[in-house]
């Protein structure tokens, strides 16, 4: 409605929400025709923001992996220190190839549960970090040179989750959000 009590009762019933830790996907102060088209518009600069903030820190722990890896040598002694240091220098600029397929997945896993689902980011996370990741860890293990292509599996489970991730929202989407507005 677009009467000044029935938005003033809408802002306070978000503000409420907000204060209490849920999320809101959108508010759409002043814009009484929502559509599909505009929700889409939005879940999509969403997703875009999301994947330019994983990109720069892609960036820049490809930039940063000797020092980061230097941490991880602080405890090890002897010669045994070099050799964690090419290690974890490797494993970070691996795995760091991931964090924009994972923002993705974040991305969506947000969007879902605005739209107050639960088991499907669970899912979602659960793919990422066990479903897809574990049997991919294991085939690379055995693997000749196992210390280094191990961690491919990460990326590529980041990957796989992100196009299951954009599949799910769309069909959410298809099923919930399109329906509701018709």
């Amino acid at each position: 409605r677009k009467d000044k009590k029935s938005c003033q009762e809408a802002k306070e019933k978000m503000i409420e929400l907000l204060k209490n830790g849920e999320r809101v996907v959108m508010f759409p102060e002043g814009s009484w025709n929502l559509d599909s088209v505009n929700l889409i518009h939005d879940f999509k600069w969403g997703i875009i923001d999301t994947i330019i903030v994983a990109a720069i820190i892609t960036i820049l722990f490809e930039c940063l992996d000797g020092p980061i890896a230097q941490l991880f040598g602080l405890t090890a002694t002897g010669d045994n220190k070099d050799t964690i240091i090419d290690l974890c220098k490797t494993s970070i600029r691996i795995a760091s190839i991931g964090y924009v397929f994972m923002g993705i997945s974040l991305a969506i896993q947000g969007i879902l549960q605005a739209y107050r689902k639960s088991l499907t980011p669970l899912i979602i996370s659960l793919l990422r970090l066990i479903v897809l990741l574990v049997p991919f860890a294991l085939i690379f293990v055995y693997n000749d040179n196992a210390l280094k292509t191990v961690w491919f599996s990460f990326p590529i489970a980041e990957f796989l989750t992100a196009i299951i991730s954009i599949l799910i929202l769309i069909i959410h989407y298809k099923k919930n959000v399109i329906v509701n507005n018709q």
